[in-house]
């Protein structure tokens, strides 16, 4: 049996199957233009807007801080009485001190006491706070 070495079997095959000559440049580029132009024209790709998403959740989140801060404001009050211990009665300072003031809030049912140049005393020992 013969054995057919490769550049024999390269050279049958181009001798069976002749390679097509290339048709001209320009009948090629004319075919070229003509299938393009059967093509439907691509469209230029949209712009991704990713800030309109953020701007929205941002102004979304701004709204409910908002509301959250507003409406324990205006919520109403259930008639609630003012408490026995929304009045100063005693005051006692274990230190010294220059002055006093107590200014009570009527409106907002609050009272501050302010007490002027106080030192309190090292040696003794801090008082207990009343229980609320």
């Amino acid at each position: 049996m013969r054995t057919i070495g490769r550049t024999d079997f390269r050279s049958a095959l181009r001798r069976a199957y002749p390679s097509p000559v290339p048709p001209p440049a320009a009948d090629f580029w004319n075919r070229f233009r003509a299938r393009l132009a059967q093509l439907p024209a691509a469209r230029p790709a949209a712009p991704t807007r990713v800030w309109r998403p953020l701007v929205a959740s941002a102004a979304m989140a701004a709204c409910g801080v908002a509301l959250l801060a507003i409406l324990p404001l205006s919520w109403p009050s259930a008639g609630a009485a003012p408490s026995p211990l929304s009045r100063v009665e005693d005051l006692s300072v274990y230190g010294d001190y220059s002055s006093i003031f107590i200014i009570e809030d009527r409106v907002n049912q609050g009272t501050i006491v302010w007490v002027a140049d106080w030192t309190r005393p090292a040696a003794e020992p801090r008082p207990e706070a009343p229980p609320l």
